[in-house]
């Protein structure tokens, strides 16, 4: 039998390659934290709490992470699958983590919160307090939610977004940028605030309202339908925007006011007491709308025009600087929009 040295050489090299190739897979395993029990950060205890007729159980720390030491104990969870073994992601607390809910990357669950259904909280996010997030609800990159906020249905809340005190957010609402909804402010349906806006007190955004930049809405406001609120306007007292109203600027709109239809109020704008803007209307620059005046149709009311009293300015009028009376109607004690 002849020996052919050249297919030794060959052997000898492909059995290398596979060498190395194998030992490139277990140490990207090993960095991976994939595969065995070496790899896991924590453990389920014997100590159990039952909570909505689930057994939950008790974490503690396998090894340090993050600002966890080993041997910590933390919150409950039902299984593992609810807590990611990589990142620092941590429960702890009386925290309880249940159903197809998960915890990962570095989120933080504490207190007395609940994540449970399918429900995920991840990234730099922290849930807080009595704080309940669950349905197919997700909380991501850095947005807390504390005190006794609720996220549900499949509602977002991410970026540097917050939702405190006993805020809802439900249905497939939006709450991102630096936005803060708190008080008792509910937020549904596919309603987005973003920016720096705030919802506070009793408010409500519903439908597909649209919140943002540095625009706020507070007390029993409401704001529905298709509308849109940015600047810095400020929407509060029992005020309403609906339908496709637009709201920017500087604008306030308080007391009783309403504003739909295609109406655009833009500036700095006063509305507010009973008055109601709606049509195609627009109200800009420093006009003020109060009592129980209306503005409609396709009127335009701009510069330092006030409309007051029972006054209605409809169809194409246009008041401005330049009428011979820059008051419509009696002034019957109208508010500024100055209290909020």
């Amino acid at each position: 039998m002849q020996v052919n040295l050249d297919d030794y050489q060959q052997l000898g090299v492909k059995l290398a390659n596979a060498s190395l190739i194998f030992e490139a897979m277990v140490n990207f395993e090993s960095s991976m934290n994939v595969d065995g029990d070496n790899s896991k950060k924590y453990e389920l205890t014997d100590e159990t709490i039952v909570a909505n007729s689930v057994t939950l159980y008790r974490i503690r720390a396998l090894r340090d992470f993050g600002d966890i030491e080993k041997g910590k104990t933390g919150g409950y969870i039902q299984s593992e699958n609810n807590l990611s073994h990589n990142g620092n992601a941590w429960v702890c607390g009386s925290a309880k983590i249940y159903g197809n809910a998960e915890i990962c990357g570095n989120a933080k669950v504490s207190g007395k919160a609940l994540v449970y259904d399918n429900a995920m909280v991840c990234d730099d996010a922290e849930i807080c307090g009595n704080a309940k997030v669950y349905n197919n609800a997700l909380v991501y990159s850095e947005a807390k939610v504390s005190d006794n906020a609720i996220v549900c249905g499949d509602a977002k809340v991410y970026e540097y977004a917050e939702a405190n005190n006993d805020a809802k957010i439900c249905g497939k609402a939006t709450v991102c940028g630096d936005a803060i909804v708190s008080g008792r402010a509910l937020l549904c349906d596919e309603a987005t605030v973003c920016g720096d806006a705030k919802i506070s007190g009793s408010a409500k955004i519903s439908n597909y309202a649209w919140v943002d930049e540095d625009a706020s809405v507070s007390g029993n406001a409401k704001v529905n339908d298709d509308s849109e609120v940015h600047g810095d306007a400020k929407i509060y007292g029992n005020a309403l925007i609906s339908g496709d109203a637009k709201i920017s600027g500087h604008v306030k709109v308080s007391g009783n006011a309403k504003i739909y239809g295609n109406a655009i109020i833009s500036g700095d704008a006063i509305i507010c007491d009973d008055a109601e803007v709606y049509g195609d209307a627009k109200v800009y620059e420093y006009a003020k709308i109060c009592g129980k005046a209306k503005v409609c149709g396709y009127a335009m009311v701009c510069d330092d025009v006030k409309i007051s009293g029972n006054t209605e300015i409809s169809d194409n009028v246009w008041a401005d600087e330049d009428c011979n009376n820059m008051e419509f109607g009696k002034t019957d004690g109208g508010g500024d929009g100055d209290d909020e």
